[in-house]
Order: C-alpha cells, then sequence, then structure tokens
C-alpha cells in the first residue's frame, strides 16, 4: 500500500463534499495506512489544516505506539487535537465534542445535523 495519493486526481476524489464554502475530507484506515502523509498532502494543496480525530493520537505521548506525525513530517500543516491530552486525564468523545467544535462550528462539517 502507498504512503499517500499518487496524484492530484486521487487527492482530489477524496475532497468530494462540500460544506459552507469549505472543503471536508476524512480518512480512515489501519495504523500506517498513510492516512496522516494523506492529510498533510492534502492541507498543503489546499492550504488547510488537519483536525485529528485518533482516539489514542490526542494524548501526549505514544508517538511511536500510535504513529503519530513527527514535527519534520507536519511542516507548515496546522494540526488540531493531536498531543492535546495529558493521559492521565479523563477524555472522551464530549469532551473531543468540545473541542473539534471550537474548531469547526456544528453543522459545518459531519455532525448530526447532516
Amino acid at each position: 500500500m502507498t504512503r499517500h495519493a499518487k496524484n492530484d486526481d486521487q487527492k482530489n476524489a477524496l475532497c468530494s463534499r462540500r460544506y459552507s464554502s469549505s472543503l471536508s475530507q476524512l480518512s480512515q484506515g489501519t495504523t500506517g495506512a498513510g492516512k496522516s502523509q494523506l492529510s498533510i498532502d492534502l492541507a498543503r494543496a489546499l492550504h488547510g489544516e488537519v483536525i485529528n480525530g485518533d482516539s489514542m493520537q490526542v494524548y501526549h505521548g505514544a508517538d511511536v505506539l500510535t504513529n503519530k506525525v513527527t514535527k519534520e513530517e507536519m511542516g507548515e500543516v496546522k494540526h488540531n487535537l493531536l498531543g492535546l491530552v495529558d493521559p492521565r486525564q479523563p477524555y472522551d468523545v464530549t469532551n473531543f465534542r468540545r473541542d473539534a467544535t471550537e474548531i469547526v462550528p456544528p453543522g459545518s462539517v459531519f455532525t448530526d445535523q447532516d
């Protein structure tokens, strides 16, 4: 399996949903499949940001275990909800939703209003 989409047509095909004049792309798959690199490539091409949705990468540490992107891989692309939480603190989907809606307003992308 390749680390990321091979060309712009593949990248654009993954960005097919429009919400409130913004493009959104959701990548899912197993650890090490290339989701992070694809997201970084798309964010660079579209002048966007990456919002982490990995339930383990939201925590500080365990970078190797979760295959968390490095500072070098991130480059200049802003990453949200990555390494945000102390692993000794409780953090659940309610916390994630609260934090995510500070970045993406409710009703604009992948919410129960769609």
